[in-house]
């Protein structure tokens, strides 16, 4: 029994990877692009098995092949370009291919072997505008409405991928997670802005001065907390739901974390830039809470870090990969 996680070298996939890994299930990353030799390293130390395949998910005979080739059983959908404004208007065709196309060839696939499960990662961005104009978001009663692309093509996939499991029964279920940070975030060439947290932590390593827009609070959510989610969902033998929002109940602000890194890097400060022009960390929409209920209830998760265990592991990991958050 192997799973096929699709987009696994990424930030999100190496995270999950890791958990299942250390489930003791096999693992097949399929990526266009290798993992990073410290992640690899990291990954071959587990219980499962971890195999590492150079594929697109816009290519269906490459899915095929790795599908026979590996005895996949179950697809955990991750592939996906985040794009900037930039790329949205130079390369916004390929953004639509890989995030929305992709993950139809994926399901084909999936259907074609008779996958038992099909998690697809969606994404807090398919509530779209609404994550500022609602003061929570709920999977059932919150409407989306995506505004630019990366919001738009998400939340198209989501609802072709909950359409395919009306139409063919395929086990679908859509994992939408909230605002992440943590481990293994990078900079891969497809995710053009990366999380504030991880902005600041290569400002204070390189010991630069933050000036942040905002001081920017909503519920972060730690990488393993996220990862941890989606294997719960991914084993659960039956849910009362297709989606579910994965997320933290604990809120904090960007200058939380600043606050922390100021006493751990001497030569790092932040402030409050004067005007947005002034701000050299990027921060999206202060995002309203997710529910979670629905996850707590369905699998029984419950969130582990909070922002100062979230900090101490970070920071742990940090020393040991700087070279991937200052590189």
């Amino acid at each position: 029994m192997s799973v096929l996680l699709t987009g696994g070298t990424g930030f999100i996939g190496l995270n999950v990877a890791e958990a299942l890994l250390d489930e003791g299930v096999s693992v097949v990353l399929y990526a266009a692009s290798p993992p990073r030799p410290e992640a690899e390293a990291a990954l071959q130390g587990k219980r499962g098995r971890c195999v590492f395949l150079r594929g697109d998910v816009l290519d269906k005979s490459q899915l095929d092949s790795a599908w026979r080739e590996h005895g996949i059983t179950s697809v955990i959908h991750g592939a996906a370009v985040t794009p900037d404004e930039r790329r949205e208007l130079d390369g916004g065709a390929g953004v639509v291919q890989v995030n929305c196309i992709g993950t139809l060839n994926v399901l084909d696939t999936a259907l074609k072997h008779r996958a038992d499960k099909f998690v697809y990662l969606s994404s807090i961005a398919v509530y779209g505008t609404s994550t500022v104009s609602e003061p929570l978001l709920d999977e059932e009663g919150t409407a989306g409405k995506p505004e630019n692309l990366y919001e738009i093509t998400k939340f198209a996939a989501e609802r072709m991928a909950l359409r395919y499991k009306q139409l063919t029964g395929l086990n679908v279920t859509a994992a939408r997670l909230g605002d992440i940070f943590g481990p293994w975030e990078y900079e891969t060439g497809v995710r053009d802005v990366m999380s504030a947290p991880f902005q600041t932590t290569r400002m204070a390593m390189l010991g630069r001065r933050a000036r942040l827009p905002r001081r920017g609070h909503k519920s972060w959510v730690y990488c393993r907390d996220v990862a941890g989610a989606v294997v719960a969902l991914w084993k659960a033998s039956a849910l009362k739901h297709e989606v579910y929002n994965v997320s933290s109940p604990c809120q904090w602000s960007v200058a939380d974390w600043c606050d922390l890194l100021a006493k751990r890097y001497p030569h790092f400060s932040y402030a409050i830039a004067e005007s947005a022009k002034e701000a050299n960390v990027r921060l999206f929409a202060d995002n309203a809470p997710m529910s979670i209920d629905r996850l707590r209830e369905d699998t029984g998760f419950e969130a582990r870090y909070d922002l100062r265990r979230a900090f101490d592991d970070y920071m742990d990991w940090a020393d040991k990969h700087a070279a991937m958050i200052t590189g």
